[in-house]
């Protein structure tokens, strides 16, 4: 099983680090985990203590970290609204730690609602350890499909007023 960890195009460093600690791979391990791939944006901290039983590689930007997502069992990621519907359109578990240093905190208010109808994970960076070690996902509640017919049927009935 892989874990897909991201921080988007902006700084998250504190994530990165959050991760790369022996208690969270020690978690990662006894649930059977055997590969992480960090993406880890601008950011200057580069993950380096994964134990050998768990395959580690990271990289800054990836124009197909779609593919990543999809490859992947676990993701962790900042709670940015595009990475979200990313992983929850795959149906991919995912721990969402919101990035509290960004001007007016709109991460936690999403990453809090969706958490709250059970479609994701929320944590802290403080309690991402004790969350990936206690995580269980049997409450998870699938997103619901996009209607991408929705906006056209809308545009229609408009239309035909």
């Amino acid at each position: 099983m892989n874990v897909f960890v991201t921080v988007g195009t902006t700084l998250f460093d504190e994530l990165v680090a959050a991760v790369d600690s022996l208690a969270v791979y020690e978690a990662l391990l006894a649930k059977g985990f055997t590969s992480i791939i960090f993406q880890i944006g601008r950011g200057t901290y580069e993950p380096k203590h994964a134990p050998p039983a768990l395959a580690m590689s990271f990289y800054r930007y990836n124009t197909e970290y779609k593919r990543d997502i999809a490859a992947t069992s676990l993701v962790i990621s900042h709670a940015g609204a595009g990475t979200i519907m990313d992983v929850l359109n795959q149906h991919k578990h995912l721990i969402v730690v919101p990035n509290t240093k960004l001007m007016d905190n709109h991460q936690t208010e999403l990453a809090t609602a969706l958490a709250e109808r059970k479609h994701l994970l929320e944590t802290t960076i403080q309690a991402l350890p004790a969350l990936v070690k206690a995580m269980d996902w049997t409450d998870i509640v699938p997103y619901p499909a996009i209607d991408e017919q929705a906006f056209p049927r809308l545009v229609d009935a408009v239309m035909e007023g």
